[in-house]
């Protein structure tokens, strides 16, 4: 798009002819050029969304958002980036920001599809669209143009698509009161067994139950903690969500089997972590998938199965309020409730009968 020199003694000059005629932009380095080309000298979209995502700046997309307090984390800008790079460049990338119109936007929304001709799924086109509403937010901070074209623009409408459910019963089977039966089922690995019992007692998240620490948990079974485990960088962290809206925390209660299975593993620092076996989340998936074909004879379970069965038993119990604090939420999530009619039935009965006069 352009080169930019600097000769001895003068300011850095930019081209746009691949060297055939130069113009001073007034700076004196190339990060100030580079600056200045952003942030109004220039308003291609290319030149301008060069980076968004990686870059740290203080006039940064991601400098501007941690500043207020959204962590966002590594996986999400590389997938953000390679977006920008692979779908929204190719195509708005010649043109000028505040030539863009929304029935532009429109038209490439409605066509988007992958690099080798097949459709996205909904959710990847809404992501596209709203990572082009957040350049364009920036442009218009940025005086590049007057308003957020792309925010006239409509997402697709969320398809959740329904998760296999797992039954009290087939939960039992696959937890069995027997200890060794129950490490049996994980391919007699203790540390596959205390993950997988973590998560049912729990709901924990993959992340969060990685992280843990001997010391996050009390004789009773109580556990608290403020920290996950990044399986895209391999590192701890310390948050729970991306973003500054939940609890900084997460708490839970362990069974007394689960604790017992703790108590087989070697005490170091961290229940998991230490040990010497390799974790990332599609080994874990398939360690449980294998688990479930192997007692139940099914292959429509993924560990986040043991989420929504943890939740739809509190349903039945406890308020919302306490039931969104122990999920991690930070609204109410329908899609998470995996009751039978039947089940859904003696719930509303057992909550009438509390305002049924007593006789």
């Amino acid at each position: 798009m352009y080169r930019l020199t600097q000769r001895k003694g003068r300011c850095i000059q930019i081209s746009y002819d691949d060297g055939k005629t130069w113009t001073s932009t007034g700076c004196h380095t190339k990060e100030e050029a580079r600056r200045k080309l952003r942030l109004g000298m220039i308003g291609i979209f290319e030149v301008y969304a060069k980076d968004f995502y990686t870059r740290t700046d203080i006039d940064s997309f991601r400098y501007r958002s941690e500043a207020r307090g959204k962590r966002l984390s590594n996986n999400l800008i590389s997938s953000s980036q390679y977006r920008l790079d692979n779908v929204i460049i190719p195509y708005f990338g010649r043109m000028n920001i505040s030539d863009i119109t929304a029935r532009d936007i429109e038209g490439w929304f409605m066509r988007l599809k992958k690099p080798d001709g097949t459709a996205y799924s909904n959710q990847t086109k809404n992501s596209i669209l709203s990572e082009m509403r957040q350049i364009l937010d920036n442009a218009v901070l940025d005086g590049l143009a007057e308003t957020n074209e792309a925010r006239k623009i409509k997402c697709y409408s969320r398809i959740t698509r329904q998760m296999g459910s797992i039954s009290k019963k087939e939960l039992d089977l696959l937890f069995p009161e027997d200890d060794e039966k129950l490490i049996s089922n994980f391919q007699n690995n203790i540390y596959r067994t205390v993950y997988f019992s973590i998560f049912k007692d729990t709901g924990f998240r993959p992340s969060e139950i990685m992280a843990l620490r001997y010391s996050d948990i009390k004789e009773d079974g109580t556990v608290y903690t403020e920290w996950i485990w990044d399986f895209h960088d391999k590192k701890l962290d310390h948050r729970i969500k991306t973003s500054n809206k939940g609890k900084k925390y997460k708490v839970g209660t362990l069974s007394h089997q689960t604790m017992r299975l703790i108590a087989r593993t070697d005490n170091k620092k961290y229940i998991l972590l230490d040990n010497k076996e390799e974790y990332d989340y599609q080994n874990l998936n398939r360690y449980f998938k294998n688990a479930v074909y192997n007692v139940l004879r099914r292959t429509d379970l993924t560990q986040y199965c043991l989420r929504h069965a943890f939740m739809t038993n509190l349903i039945s119990k406890y308020p919302k309020e306490l039931i969104m604090e122990l999920m991690g939420h930070t609204q109410w999530e329908s899609c998470y409730d995996d009751r039978t009619p039947e089940m859904i039935i003696n719930n509303l009965r057992n909550e009438l009968s509390r305002y049924q006069p007593s006789r």
